[in-house]
């Protein structure tokens, strides 16, 4: 029954990723036409500073409410006593971040991020924080009894509205980069309050139908969310705070290495807001893990069940490395394809061929470092992700200003695998768990390779971009499967052998 649920859960927030994602792909080239790469890298540098916000406004709670929630069974606490202490504590900390942002937006805006265009923006998000709390402690809370559908309904229809606002009035103030930054984030304000309706409202007749448990332990204490949402929001907002700094000093850098302002917003608006999220955009079908599996993790170790823990990560390591290198090796063959095909742009198309190395451990490590908070193990997350952040930092401080858009994608490099190998090894290291090269790596690699160098030769010859384009994504994917079924069987002998008896011979 269990299993049941997990895979029912997993199902739906794995489709609603996948909606959500391809919504979002689907918007943001519809505003790359709209506003350019110039806009959408003014975009992308007021966001910085507003997720920086958010993470405040949240500031681990969410988390803390799914982990609480999660052992209160076992603990014998009352969960309406947590929900009361999170919310009461997330409506604060919204409120606080939302006001900070409001009254310092004249100064983040026009002297930090040197751009005064960001003001109206980022005083038209601010509005929108204390909702983002309440609606993140909501979607904790859901996660924690295993009923994915609301909050990935509630998040449906704060996405569809917020799109919808934007589209409808985003082709009438396109031609003001000021007045279109406002309309984005309008739409984003206006969805985060249609959003906060829907799943508050699906919380409280969740808890009117719920019955009602008795609990020897009916309080809970603020050091019990404390312990759990100060370490998780100090990583947040640091890492957060750190890459804000990041993005104003990709702008200022790149001028340096003698392109003008506005080219440097082009290619940053290229590198983040366009290559950045495309190749991230298929680990929409992992996202169900990295939700579900923290709460697993959790439960399994509180109930001091190690064996199931390293079960369920021989599991994730196989599915996300057998996912996340097809994925890459796709991006390498048919990047440049993808580039023209969206957002016809060979820059973009270039740019997604770079990072294409980078795809597995990237999907790899969003679900191991959800793991490891299940575990229990926040603060070690926390050590490294600021360290992470600082590294980036100094690298790109030295070599955005000589090697231009390059310097920052080899900071990105150095980056991403060193937060990527420490948090695995601290999993593997935690799980007493050994590396399976060959069923993890090997065979996905060459199965993945040859699959994608075939439907190439095949395929090379179509005349229609588009045609050609999915033509070879999906031969790929169809010999990559059919090569990962002929490996299978020759694996399971080879297992077989290894651990059958040995027999002396006279």
């Amino acid at each position: 029954m269990k299993k049941r649920l997990f895979l029912k859960n997993a199902l739906i927030l794995t489709g609603s990723s996948l909606l959500l994602s391809a919504l979002s792909m689907v918007f943001r080239v519809y505003q790359t036409g709209q506003i350019g790469a110039e806009g959408m890298g003014l975009m992308q540098l007021l966001l910085s500073v507003y997720y920086f916000a958010t993470n405040i406004a949240v500031s681990g709670f969410n988390l803390a409410v799914t982990r609480l929630v999660t052992e209160a069974a076992i603990h014998r606490q009352s969960v309406p006593a947590i929900l009361r202490r999170c919310f009461t504590l997330c409506i604060t900390t919204g409120v606080l971040s939302g006001g900070l942002l409001f009254g310092f937006a004249p100064l983040l805006g026009g002297t930090l991020l040197g751009d005064s265009r960001t003001v109206l923006p980022l005083r038209i998000l601010a509005l929108s924080l204390p909702l983002l709390s309440l609606s993140c402690c909501c979607r904790g809370y859901f996660l924690a009894v295993r009923n994915a559908l609301k909050p990935c309904l509630g998040q449906l229809c704060e996405q569809l509205f917020s799109f919808g606002f934007a589209a409808l009035l985003l082709p009438h103030t396109a031609h003001d980069l000021t007045a279109a930054c406002g309309t984005l984030a309008a739409g984003m304000a206006l969805g985060e309050l249609v959003g906060c309706i829907v799943i508050s409202g699906f919380m409280w007749a969740d808890l009117r139908k719920a019955p009602v448990i008795p609990a020897t332990n009916r309080n809970i204490s603020l050091r019990s969310i404390l312990s759990i949402s100060v370490p998780i929001a100090l990583g947040y907002d640091l890492r957060s705070a750190l890459i804000a700094v990041e993005n104003m000093l990709i702008p200022a850098g790149l001028k340096q290495c003698g392109t003008s302002y506005a080219q440097s917003l082009a290619a940053y608006g290229i590198f983040k807001v366009i290559a950045l999220p495309t190749i991230q955009f298929p680990s929409a079908f992992l996202t169900a893990f990295s939700l579900l599996f923290s709460p697993e993790v959790s439960k399994s170790r509180a109930a001091g069940h190690s064996a199931d823990i390293r079960t369920m990560a021989d599991r994730v390591f196989c599915i996300c490395l057998r996912f996340s290198v097809p994925v890459a090796c796709m991006f390498a063959c048919f990047g440049p394809l993808l580039g023209e095909l969206l957002y016809h742009s060979t820059d973009a198309g270039q740019m997604l061929r770079l990072l294409c190395p980078l795809v597995p451990f990237m999907y790899l490590d969003s679900i191991v470092d959800a793991m490891l908070k299940g575990m229990d193990e926040q603060m070690y997350s926390l050590k490294v992700n600021l360290s992470d952040s600082c590294i980036r930092i100094v690298l790109m401080v030295v070599l955005l200003p000589r090697l231009g858009i390059y310097g920052y994608l080899a900071a990105m490099y150095i980056s991403i695998l060193y937060n990527a190998l420490l948090s695995i090894g601290r999993f593997l290291h935690a799980g007493h768990m050994a590396v399976q090269w060959r069923s993890w790596l090997m065979i996905p690699a060459l199965s993945a390779a040859t699959a994608c160098l075939c439907s190439r030769m095949l395929l090379i010859q179509v005349s229609a971009l588009s045609l050609r384009c999915i033509g070879m994504m999906l031969l790929s994917v169809v010999l990559y499967l059919l090569l990962l079924f002929l490996c299978r069987a020759p694996a399971q002998k080879q297992t077989a052998r290894m651990h059958a008896p040995r027999t002396r011979t006279v």
